[in-house]
């Protein structure tokens, strides 16, 4: 009988374990989850930026070599490479 109010004052006092583990688990497992997820999401939206600025860099220096004048194509590529840089 000591040992049982023991535990009780124990779990009363918040010091002991809490009673639902269980759903403690099920929230940790579903956070673990939305991690991987995110982590996920973070890391194609970094490749996708990646790929963006390199093919700005590339426009760039098309644009540096051919010169922006009277080029055939300049407006597209100074255009595309606004585009490019407001997206980055």
């Amino acid at each position: 009988m000591s040992q049982e109010l023991g535990e009780q004052a124990w779990r009363e006092s918040g010091l002991g374990a809490p009673t639902d583990i269980e759903e403690l688990q099920r929230t940790i497992t579903r956070l673990e989850q939305r991690n991987v997820e995110l982590t996920e999401a973070l890391e194609e939206s970094q490749a996708e930026l990646v790929a963006a600025r390199e093919a700005n860099r590339e426009l760039t220096r098309i644009l540096n070599q051919r010169g922006e004048q009277s080029e055939p194509g300049t407006e597209f590529i100074h255009r595309t490479r606004t585009e490019l840089t407001s997206a980055a």
